[in-house]
């Protein structure tokens, strides 16, 4: 690609899935896809920690006329506190998204309250991109 003058950018926006059933994005659609510029940390609050889990589940966003469907791609278990004061008090759960060299998808996250073993990870490798032209 790069010997065509080629690079990749997304051709969907990545979202994260809320419990309203809205979608927030992390990296929108037409971002070049590299890892300077695909480097995000989130920081959310769980709002029902009480089995102990935060569940962050990961949206690709396909865009046609009529609106914007997301499909799922990938779905990150991510231990919090289940201690906390009742009534469930949120706990902030902060996570990073990275596309790598060879264009997968890292995610890292951990609860607030948890300890540097907890971190839970997961990798996306099935993320559609298109090619873009660079004009010298």
């Amino acid at each position: 690609m790069a010997a065509l003058g080629m690079r990749p950018f997304l051709a969907r926006t990545i979202a994260v899935s809320l419990a309203d059933g809205q979608y927030f994005p992390v990296f929108s659609a037409g971002l070049p896809a590299v890892p300077t510029t695909c480097d995000e940390i989130l920081s959310m609050f769980c709002t029902d920690n009480r089995d102990g889990w935060a569940r962050l589940i990961v949206a690709e966003g396909i865009k046609s006329a009529e609106n914007t469907r997301y499909h799922t791609k990938g779905n990150l278990p991510i231990r919090v506190s289940q201690s906390l004061a009742k009534p469930y008090k949120p706990e902030r759960v902060d996570v990073q998204f990275v596309l790598n060299d060879d264009l997968n998808l890292e995610i890292s996250g951990r609860g607030a309250t948890r300890t540097e073993e907890d971190h839970a990870r997961a990798m996306i490798t099935d993320l559609c991109f298109g090619l873009s032209l660079e004009v010298v």
